[in-house]
């Protein structure tokens, strides 16, 4: 089967409905139509996908457990990641996915993967755009609460973009010198003003969907156009998580599906 194949098969996703389709249909469809050639960019989503189930499975051992040492809570990512290793297999995942790193370590290390793998430029450009607007994120909400720029350039130490050290130089400046460096820092600016999390978020996503929509190629039948579609998808998986009935409808469909079956 093809990529055209599998993007025709691909359910549409509407504004506020609950999307017919969750990430482990997905990822699912995209391996059983795309061969191993044409999967190292949907690899690097499903290690984003592994690295977030690892920052989760640390925080619940260190809570049950937190006497752990660093190479016991090694070892149990190892035994406990590996039945979730199947189709991949144990290779395609470096072998600091197994170490207890702090969860923006992890994220940040994801990040470098993609540079150094990455061959979709949809997913490059996403990338670019996406460690912008988090650590732009963290460097408004760190002024906001009136953080220490000591604190603040010790917070950053293991950040490696340039909009980070931007941030280190200006902090004690307006909006810490980003005012006319992102044509969204408006609208970011604007949604951190919400004191409810969940309307935060959904500007956010909006921020994000309109990125989206600027980077995705005409060519709707590209790798690039189906990565689109899986951070589209995530953002309404997310957003359907919101309301409370969608939001059971996607926990039910979570539910009777495993990541374990890819």
């Amino acid at each position: 089967m093809s990529l055209i194949y599998l993007i025709t098969a691909l359910p549409a996703l509407k504004k506020e409905d609950v999307p017919k389709i969750d990430k482990v249909k997905f990822f699912s469809m995209t391996y059983d139509c795309l061969d191993k050639r044409a999967l190292n960019d949907i690899n690097l989503l499903l290690l984003r996908e592994r690295i977030d189930y690892f920052i989760n499975l640390t925080s619940t051992l260190m809570a049950n457990n937190p006497s752990y040492n660093k190479n016991e809570l090694s070892e149990l990512l190892k035994k406990k990641g590996l039945s979730h290793f199947t189709k991949l297999g144990n290779d395609f995942f470096p072998d600091w996915i197994y170490s207890p790193l702090a969860p923006n370590q992890m994220i940040h290390l994801w990040y470098k993967e993609v540079f150094r793998r990455a061959s979709s430029s949809f997913l490059r450009n996403w990338i670019k755009f996406s460690l912008s607007l988090d650590e732009s994120i963290t460097g408004l909400l760190s002024k906001k609460s009136s953080l220490s720029k000591e604190d603040f350039l010790f917070q950053m130490l293991d950040t490696f973009s340039p909009i980070s050290a931007a941030m280190c130089k200006n902090y004690n400046k307006e909006l810490l010198g980003l005012k006319n460096k992102f044509n969204w820092m408006g609208s970011l600016v604007k949604a951190l003003s919400n004191e409810s999390s969940e309307a935060l978020e959904k500007e956010i996503n909006q921020i994000r969907l309109k990125k989206i929509n600027e980077l995705k190629p005409m060519d709707c039948f590209s790798m690039d156009f189906l990565i689109a579609y899986y951070y589209e998808l995530s953002i309404s998986l997310r957003e359907a998580s919101f309301n409370k009935k969608s939001g059971e409808e996607v926990l039910n469909r979570i539910l009777t599906s495993s990541l374990e079956a890819i």
